[in-house]
């Protein structure tokens, strides 16, 4: 089982609506939120936390304020409760996209936005940098940055690393939408790559070939049901 699930986060939430949330999430959860200095990371905190805990709820039947969310000491979320099920959750801009599954996963969303690409050499391998060099449309090296970007993220929350591990030390490459990684260290990975949106791109890393890779986007409305 592979189940994307995705909300744009460009609202305004209504405080009755906002204090029904409140009450799915730990209270030093909510004290972080209420931290937040910009509106928008707090929605993309609240709204991700609240897509996972209400899809499990309906799921398995469970009240969403009773699914243990703990980190790991590289800061991966996981359920403490619940036996062989994992997510992973990602925001950019405008949007949260989550993924949940039996397996280890990894998922990562980024806005398609300028770059200067001399980053590429700080984090990219030295054949994922010459790769993108390659192109001389500036529109498709943008969206091959990105694409090289989201499965290096995917890839290393899939591991929950952090940011121990290198960037440049594994290296993907993109021919005919074929994704190849490159490493001593991988398992039997799949990547899936898509745009959720023309102008923002996501990739997963999962363990399960076999999935629907459109997500499921819902709504405030939907989210209370």
């Amino acid at each position: 089982m592979v189940r994307l699930l995705a909300i744009n986060t460009n609202i305004e939430i209504p405080n009755n609506v906002l204090q029904y949330f409140y009450s799915f999430i730990p209270e030093q959860k909510i004290n972080r939120l209420e931290r937040f200095r910009i509106k928008q990371d707090k929605y993309n905190s609240l709204l991700g936390e609240v897509l996972i805990r209400t899809y499990i709820s309906r799921i398995y039947r469970i009240p969403p304020q009773d699914i243990e969310i703990y980190l790991s000491k590289n800061n991966k979320p996981y359920i403490n409760n619940i036996q062989n099920l994992h997510f992973n959750i990602s925001h950019s801009n405008h949007w949260v996209i989550c993924c949940i599954s039996h397996f280890p996963i990894g998922i990562d969303i980024e806005e398609i936005i300028p770059i200067d690409f001399n980053i590429a050499r700080d984090f990219f391998s030295e054949n994922e940098y010459l790769d993108l060099m390659s192109f001389k449309d500036s529109e498709k090296k943008l969206d091959y940055f990105y694409a090289l970007w989201t499965l290096k993220e995917a890839y290393t929350k899939y591991l929950g690393t952090g940011i121990t591990i290198p960037l440049d030390s594994f290296s993907f490459s993109i021919d005919d939408k074929e994704i190849r990684l490159n490493t001593q260290d991988s398992g039997p990975l799949h990547f899936y790559q898509s745009k959720l949106t023309p102008n923002y791109i996501f990739s997963v890393c999962i363990e399960e070939s076999d999935f629907d890779p459109s997500p499921k986007i819902y709504t405030l409305t939907e989210l209370m049901e």
